[in-house]
C-alpha cells in the first residue's frame, strides 16, 4: 500500500503546470504565477502618448499567450492601437477590435512612466515598481513539472 501511495505522489508532483513569467532581459523575475490553462492575466499601464490606462489581456494556452482584447481609458490611445478604426465605446472605456494574435513571448518595455502592472483576476502585481528606470522585459509561459514550482526553480529562471 505504501508503495502505491508513493507512486501516486510522484505522478501528482511530475504534472505539469504553466508557470507565467516576466523577466527582465538580464533574467531578473518581475512576476511568476502558476496559471490554469484558458486562464487570463491583464498587462495594464498608462499609454505613454494619450496617457489613460490601458489593458491587454491575455489567455494561457499550452506555452502560448492569446490576445483576447485590448481596452482603453480614452478613445485617442483606442485609435493608436485599432489600425483599421474599429473601436468601440463600453462601460470601461474603449474596446479596441484587433485580429488574433497568439506568440510564446511577448517583449514589454517596462518603465515607470507606464506604470506597468499584470492583473490576476483582482490581484495585481506592480512591475514598475520592482526595478529603476526603463528596462525591457518579457512575459512568456513555461510548462514544468509541479514540483519545480513547489521547490521555486520555475521563478528564479526566465
Amino acid at each position: 500500500m505504501a508503495s502505491l501511495a508513493a507512486i501516486v505522489l510522484v505522478g501528482v508532483l511530475l504534472q505539469p503546470v504553466n508557470v507565467l513569467t516576466m523577466a527582465t532581459d538580464n533574467g531578473s523575475v518581475l512576476a511568476c504565477r502558476r496559471m490554469q490553462p484558458g486562464s487570463t492575466a491583464t498587462l495594464v499601464f498608462t499609454h505613454s502618448m494619450y496617457g489613460g490606462e490601458v489593458r491587454e489581456t491575455w489567455r494561457v494556452d499550452g506555452s502560448m499567450l492569446d490576445r483576447v482584447r485590448i481596452e482603453t481609458d480614452n478613445a485617442a490611445a483606442a485609435e493608436y492601437y485599432a489600425f483599421d478604426g474599429k473601436v468601440e465605446a463600453t462601460e470601461r472605456g474603449f474596446e479596441v477590435f484587433s485580429p488574433p494574435l497568439q506568440t510564446g513571448a511577448l517583449p514589454v518595455r517596462v518603465d515607470q512612466i507606464g506604470q506597468h502592472r499584470l492583473r490576476f483576476g483582482a490581484d495585481e502585481v506592480s512591475l514598475s515598481d520592482r526595478l529603476d528606470g526603463s528596462v525591457g522585459a518579457t512575459m512568456s509561459v513555461t510548462r514544468m513539472a509541479l514540483i519545480e514550482w513547489f521547490v521555486g526553480s520555475g521563478c528564479r529562471h526566465p
